[in-house]
Parts: structure tokens; sequence; C-alpha cells
């Protein structure tokens, strides 16, 4: 059995408040401290997409929900085909850290873990030869996460990932036993522009100790999230402010009780993105300009990057401005497009 699965084989819940647990086992104390730290990026770093204020709006709206963080480990990168082999859950306050209340399993797959699967997570056949499947740890994973705002980091794979094997038990969908969830691979995109955003650049870029993890651990990594947590909630907290000294109203406060109330609020809104979708345009043709006579020329400019660690932006950008063909750009370890909306 490998280090990272010891003593993990049986399904368990640790704490009080949620359950007795078939296996108690406590958090390891190398385990780095989880707490509320001080935020060093002004609100300027943020994007003002509608996404980062989407992903600002769950943050901030759930303050009084119990919070969670989920990780899981699995037999591969398709979500609907793959299946899970371990699955961690840690309760954590994102003012005060992790609560020592979580629920940790390995799940039997029943199916052969690939290689390449057991040299990222550190977990074999053999590990899961005794483990539970994952109808049997489902009541208390259930359980575990109703009523919570469950923090996921690529949250997508996740989430598919456990409604695959939920809709394999005809049960229902995973968003449905969560109330709310926060992706923070999704928010650290908005708030560190140009940077990576795998967990351990994270922890990193913030200070947070990761030398207790060797390997893609569903419970380390949930340790590891909750610390980083705090960092992205304080980011988005700063661009509330921001924006509620722009508007006519503070962001994210009740919505009067009256038609009228409603009614006015929603018209200064109104004219605020009138007065936004102005300067977009004056924008917008500007960039139409100077893209003349370029291979990205277009009638409505949407440009769409996923660049890898080596894509060099400053150069990038001169040569979409100054209309150069971007086809050099377009290496095999860099995806790279300019797509075009009709309008």
């Amino acid at each position: 059995m490998s280090e990272n699965a010891s003593a993990l084989a049986t399904a368990h819940v640790h704490g009080t408040s949620h359950g007795e647990p078939s296996a108690a086992v406590l958090l390891p104390e190398e385990l780095p401290p989880v707490g509320n730290t001080d935020s060093h990026h002004a609100a300027n770093e943020f994007g003002s997409s509608a996404a980062a204020i989407a992903g600002m709006q769950d943050v901030l709206g759930c303050s009084a929900l119990r919070h969670v963080v989920l990780d899981t480990e699995s037999t591969g990168l398709d979500p609907k085909r793959s299946r899970i082999v371990e699955i961690a859950v840690v309760e954590f306050d994102p003012a005060t850290g992790t609560t020592g209340q979580h629920f940790h399993t390995l799940v039997n797959p029943g199916c052969p873990i690939p290689a390449e699967c057991t040299a990222i997570h550190g977990i074999s056949d053999q590990d899961v030869a005794g483990s539970p499947k994952f109808k049997d740890v489902l009541p208390q994973l259930a359980a575990f996460l109703a009523g919570t705002a469950c923090v996921i980091h690529n949250a997508n794979y996740d989430t598919a990932l456990l409604t695959a094997e939920l809709q394999r038990l005809k049960t229902k969908a995973f968003g449905n036993m969560v109330c709310v969830v926060i992706d923070t691979l999704k928010i650290a995109r908005q708030v560190l522009p140009g940077r990576k955003h795998k967990l351990d650049s994270l922890c990193d870029h913030y200070s947070v100790d990761r030398s207790a993890r060797s390997v893609h651990g569903a419970l380390i990594d949930c340790v590891l999230l909750a610390a980083i947590y705090p960092h992205l909630r304080g980011n988005l907290e700063e661009l509330a402010e921001s924006l509620s000294t722009r508007l006519p109203f503070r962001f994210g406060e009740p919505v009067p009780d009256s038609v009228e109330g409603c009614a006015m609020r929603w018209l200064q809104l109104n004219d605020l993105r009138d007065l936004i979708d102005k300067e977009q345009k004056r924008i917008h043709e500007r960039a139409k300009e100077r893209a003349a006579g370029s291979n990205v020329e277009g009638s409505n400019w949407i440009a769409e990057f996923k660049p890898k660690l080596n894509t060099d932006w400053e150069k990038v950008t001169q040569a979409f401005l100054a209309g150069v063909d971007l086809t050099p750009f377009k290496k095999p370890s860099i995806e790279f497009r300019i797509r075009w909306k009709s309008d």
C-alpha cells in the first residue's frame, strides 16, 4: 500500500458533529495551519468581466453557509468515463481555518487504475482492493455535504466526475447535494491574470506551505485549498468594495422591498451599462482599425487565449495590435486562437 493510501482503506468521518466515525484518523500534523491572512492585491488587479462578478456573488453571498473543500482522485482525465479512487471533504471556516471535521476515504473503482494515474496520486489497485465502492460511501458523503458552500479547484472536473458516479446509481446530480459550488480555479484566473493557477503555484504565490504534498492526494489538497481560499476571498472583497464606490448603491446590498425601489435600481444599472457599452464600442473600433489588413481582421472583436506557461504575452499583444500574422505563436505547447462572432 502506498504511503498516501495507508490507513485509509475504509471510509471515515472525523469529528463529532456529523456522526460517529468508523475510523477516527486525525489530519496529519505536518499539514499547514489554515487561517485568514491579509490581502496584498489592489482592486485594480481584478478582471471586471461578468465571470468575475458572478464568482464574487457566489463567494460573498454564502457567508452564512457551512464551508467545505472537496477533492477527488480518479482513474483518468475524462470525468464521464473515469472512476473515483479517493475522495476527501474538509470543513473549514474562511475566517479561522479548518475545524477538524472531515470525510475521507479510498474508493474501489471496480476497474484497474492506470499506471500513469498511480504515478500522479500514488494510489494503486492493491491500495483500493479492500476499499468500499462509491455506492457504499455515498450516504456518509451526502450527509457531510448537505447544506454547504462547496469549494473545489477546477470544479467542472470534480462535479462532472461525481455526477457520473451518481448517474450510474440513478440518483440526483451532485449540484443538488450542496447549496453552492465555488470554483477557485475560475476565481484565480480572474484575480491573477497571466499567472499559473495550479494548486502548487497558488500555494507559492500566497506563501502557503506545501511541503507535505508529495503526491496529488485528495486530503492534503483539500487542506491546502482551505489555506488558499481566504486569500482569494479577500481579493473578491476588495473588488466588491471597489465596485461599491462606483455604483449608486453598495454591491450586494439587499434588494429593495418595493417594486418602485427595484425599478429605480434597475434603471440606475441600465444607465451604467449604456456607458460601459459605449466605452467598449470606442475601444472595439480602435482595435479594428489597428488590426486592419491582418489575419485577425473582422466585424466583431473577440479574442480567446488559452496560454501555457511559456506564452510571451507582451510579444503576442504587440503582434496582434500591429496586424502581424499570429501563426508563429501557434506552437504545439500553446493553445491560441482568435474567434470572430458575427453581428
